[in-house]
Protein backbone atom coordinates (compact mmCIF):
# COMPACT_ATOMS: atom_id res chain seq x y z
CA UNK A 1 0.00 0.00 0.00
CA UNK A 2 1.52 3.30 -1.04
CA UNK A 3 1.42 6.64 0.77
CA UNK A 4 -1.50 7.97 -1.28
CA UNK A 5 -3.72 4.98 -0.40
CA UNK A 6 -2.92 5.32 3.30
CA UNK A 7 -3.80 9.02 3.19
CA UNK A 8 -7.00 8.17 1.29
CA UNK A 9 -8.02 5.60 3.93
CA UNK A 10 -7.49 8.15 6.69
CA UNK A 11 -9.41 10.75 4.69
CA UNK A 12 -12.41 8.45 4.33
CA UNK A 13 -12.21 7.36 7.98
CA UNK A 14 -12.15 11.02 9.01
CA UNK A 15 -15.35 11.65 7.08
CA UNK A 16 -17.04 8.78 8.92
CA UNK A 17 -15.79 10.07 12.30
CA UNK A 18 -17.10 13.52 11.44
CA UNK A 19 -20.42 12.12 10.24
CA UNK A 20 -20.64 9.87 13.31
CA UNK A 21 -20.22 12.89 15.55
CA UNK A 22 -22.97 14.73 13.71
CA UNK A 23 -25.33 11.74 13.72
CA UNK A 24 -24.60 11.04 17.39
CA UNK A 25 -25.25 14.67 18.14
CA UNK A 26 -28.61 14.52 16.35
CA UNK A 27 -29.65 11.39 18.25
CA UNK A 28 -28.56 12.92 21.56
CA UNK A 29 -30.40 16.13 20.74
CA UNK A 30 -33.65 14.27 20.00
CA UNK A 31 -33.27 12.47 23.33
CA UNK A 32 -32.55 15.76 25.07
CA UNK A 33 -35.77 17.33 23.80
CA UNK A 34 -37.79 14.32 24.93
CA UNK A 35 -36.29 14.65 28.40
CA UNK A 36 -36.81 18.43 28.43
CA UNK A 37 -40.52 17.99 27.80
CA UNK A 38 -41.02 15.15 30.29
CA UNK A 39 -38.38 15.67 33.01
CA UNK A 40 -36.81 19.13 32.73
CA UNK A 41 -34.81 18.67 35.94
CA UNK A 42 -32.90 15.71 34.44
CA UNK A 43 -32.18 17.50 31.18
CA UNK A 44 -29.15 19.33 32.57
CA UNK A 45 -27.17 16.08 32.92
CA UNK A 46 -28.07 15.03 29.40
CA UNK A 47 -27.11 18.46 28.15
CA UNK A 48 -23.59 18.00 29.55
CA UNK A 49 -23.26 14.64 27.76
CA UNK A 50 -24.60 16.27 24.58
CA UNK A 51 -21.78 18.80 24.70
CA UNK A 52 -19.19 15.99 24.27
CA UNK A 53 -20.13 15.13 20.67
CA UNK A 54 -18.31 18.11 19.14
CA UNK A 55 -15.08 16.36 20.18
CA UNK A 56 -15.75 13.72 17.53
CA UNK A 57 -16.59 16.34 14.96
CA UNK A 58 -13.39 18.24 15.75
CA UNK A 59 -11.26 15.07 15.67
CA UNK A 60 -12.80 14.00 12.36
CA UNK A 61 -12.35 17.48 10.94
CA UNK A 62 -8.69 17.69 11.95
CA UNK A 63 -7.97 14.20 10.62
CA UNK A 64 -9.71 15.16 7.38
CA UNK A 65 -7.59 18.29 7.04
CA UNK A 66 -4.31 16.49 7.74
CA UNK A 67 -5.12 13.53 5.50
CA UNK A 68 -6.31 15.92 2.78
CA UNK A 69 -3.00 17.76 2.86
CA UNK A 70 -1.18 14.42 2.62
CA UNK A 71 -3.41 13.43 -0.29
CA UNK A 72 -2.63 16.65 -2.11
CA UNK A 73 1.06 16.16 -1.40
CA UNK A 74 0.94 12.60 -2.71
CA UNK A 75 -0.36 13.91 -6.04
CA UNK A 76 2.23 16.72 -6.12
CA UNK A 77 -0.60 19.24 -5.59
CA UNK A 78 -2.07 18.33 -8.99
CA UNK A 79 -5.65 18.98 -7.84
CA UNK A 80 -4.89 22.29 -6.13
CA UNK A 81 -6.95 25.05 -7.72
CA UNK A 82 -9.48 22.74 -9.37
CA UNK A 83 -13.07 23.83 -8.86
CA UNK A 84 -14.25 20.66 -7.10
CA UNK A 85 -11.50 21.01 -4.50
CA UNK A 86 -12.24 24.71 -4.00
CA UNK A 87 -15.92 23.93 -3.41
CA UNK A 88 -14.99 21.11 -1.03
CA UNK A 89 -12.62 23.35 0.94
CA UNK A 90 -15.20 26.15 1.21
CA UNK A 91 -17.76 23.64 2.50
CA UNK A 92 -15.19 22.21 4.90
CA UNK A 93 -14.45 25.66 6.35
CA UNK A 94 -18.17 26.36 6.65
CA UNK A 95 -18.63 23.00 8.39
CA UNK A 96 -15.99 24.01 10.93
CA UNK A 97 -17.18 27.60 11.51
CA UNK A 98 -20.94 27.06 11.40
CA UNK A 99 -21.26 25.42 14.88
CA UNK A 100 -19.49 28.32 16.57
CA UNK A 101 -21.83 30.82 14.93
CA UNK A 102 -25.11 29.03 15.57
CA UNK A 103 -25.13 26.14 18.01
CA UNK A 104 -22.62 27.34 20.57
CA UNK A 105 -24.62 30.47 21.53
CA UNK A 106 -27.89 28.52 21.42
CA UNK A 107 -26.35 25.79 23.59
CA UNK A 108 -25.27 28.33 26.19
CA UNK A 109 -28.77 29.79 26.23
CA UNK A 110 -30.27 26.31 26.56
CA UNK A 111 -28.01 25.55 29.53
CA UNK A 112 -29.20 28.74 31.25
CA UNK A 113 -32.83 27.87 30.57
CA UNK A 114 -32.35 24.35 31.91
CA UNK A 115 -30.79 25.79 35.07
CA UNK A 116 -33.80 28.06 35.49
CA UNK A 117 -36.19 25.17 34.86
CA UNK A 118 -34.46 22.89 37.35
CA UNK A 119 -34.02 25.59 40.02
CA UNK A 120 -37.70 26.15 40.63
CA UNK A 121 -40.56 23.74 41.03
CA UNK A 122 -43.10 26.26 39.88
CA UNK A 123 -41.79 28.34 36.98
CA UNK A 124 -44.45 30.96 37.54
CA UNK A 125 -42.69 31.88 40.80
CA UNK A 126 -39.51 32.58 38.85
CA UNK A 127 -39.24 36.35 38.28
CA UNK A 128 -36.79 35.91 35.39
CA UNK A 129 -39.00 33.93 33.05
CA UNK A 130 -42.60 32.82 32.90
CA UNK A 131 -43.44 29.27 31.90
CA UNK A 132 -44.80 30.45 28.55
CA UNK A 133 -41.63 32.44 27.82
CA UNK A 134 -39.51 29.43 28.77
CA UNK A 135 -41.46 27.18 26.40
CA UNK A 136 -41.21 29.69 23.54
CA UNK A 137 -37.48 30.14 24.08
CA UNK A 138 -36.93 26.35 24.16
CA UNK A 139 -38.89 25.97 20.89
CA UNK A 140 -36.76 28.67 19.30
CA UNK A 141 -33.56 26.92 20.39
CA UNK A 142 -34.90 23.57 19.22
CA UNK A 143 -35.61 25.04 15.77
CA UNK A 144 -32.08 26.45 15.61
CA UNK A 145 -30.64 23.02 16.43
CA UNK A 146 -32.89 21.37 13.85
CA UNK A 147 -31.88 23.77 11.08
CA UNK A 148 -28.25 23.46 12.10
CA UNK A 149 -28.36 19.65 11.90
CA UNK A 150 -30.04 19.69 8.50
CA UNK A 151 -27.36 22.04 7.17
CA UNK A 152 -24.47 20.08 8.68
CA UNK A 153 -25.71 16.72 7.39
CA UNK A 154 -26.36 18.21 3.96
CA UNK A 155 -22.84 19.60 3.79
CA UNK A 156 -21.32 16.27 4.80
CA UNK A 157 -23.34 14.50 2.10
CA UNK A 158 -22.27 17.10 -0.49
CA UNK A 159 -18.60 16.74 0.54
CA UNK A 160 -18.94 12.96 0.27
CA UNK A 161 -20.49 13.23 -3.21
CA UNK A 162 -17.82 15.68 -4.36
CA UNK A 163 -15.11 13.39 -3.04
CA UNK A 164 -16.42 10.38 -4.93
CA UNK A 165 -17.65 11.96 -8.17
CA UNK A 166 -15.24 14.91 -8.54
CA UNK A 167 -14.28 14.36 -12.18
CA UNK A 168 -17.91 14.05 -13.27
CA UNK A 169 -19.32 17.05 -11.42
CA UNK A 170 -16.92 19.83 -12.40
Amino acid sequence: MDFRNIALVFHIVSLFILAGGVIGSVIMELTLWKVVTTQPRSAGLLSKAFSRFPMFQTAGGLLMLISGIFLLGSTHWYYWGQSWLTVKLVLYVFLAVHPNLTVKPAGKRLDKLLQIASATKNLELNPLLTEQELIMEMKSIRNRFRIFNIIQISIIVIIFIITIYKPHLF
